[in-house]
């Protein structure tokens, strides 16, 4: 995996925005894994975007933001090259989490959480995560390929 690059394709988030992905992902378990596959994603897929998120919470709980990068294999499912480090910013100690996936995994990810957020309504998605839907929505807006 070697060392990150600012250029590569990425997803880059707050902190707070990878809390309501990570509830969106663990939300995404309450539905059969093969009614996902048949509609939006490939088998398996799931259990790693799950491993992911329990793997990088403690690392994205000590970061300002989160990058999520593209990485070139399609099964690219481990965080073993995950890291904090410094970035620019007014507030000094501020770091953030960057960690790798597949690019298309990390599309799989989104079209399923887009799934999920469809198949709930408002008050539903609140009790179910704890987010409102402008906040997901939100989230879900920036869950998008970072070309910087």
């Amino acid at each position: 995996m070697g060392g990150f690059d600012d250029s590569q394709s990425c997803v880059l988030i707050s902190e707070n925005q990878f809390k309501v992905i990570r509830q969106l992902t663990y939300q995404l378990c309450e539905y059969e894994e093969r009614l996902l596959a048949s509609k939006i994603a490939a088998p398996g897929e799931l259990s790693i975007l799950v491993e992911f998120v329990d793997s990088f919470t403690n690392l994205a709980g000590q970061a300002l933001r989160v990058r999520i990068v593209f990485g070139d294999a399609y099964e690219v499912g481990s965080v073993s090259g995950s890291t904090l480090r410094p970035v620019l910013s007014d507030l000094p100690g501020s770091r953030e989490a960057v960690g790798e996936l597949s690019g298309h995994l990390i599309s799989s990810w989104l079209r399923m959480m887009q799934y999920v957020v469809s198949l709930l309504e408002g008050r539903e998605l609140f009790l179910r995560t704890g987010y409102d839907l402008d906040e997901v929505r939100g989230a879900l807006e920036e869950f998008e390929v970072d070309r910087s």
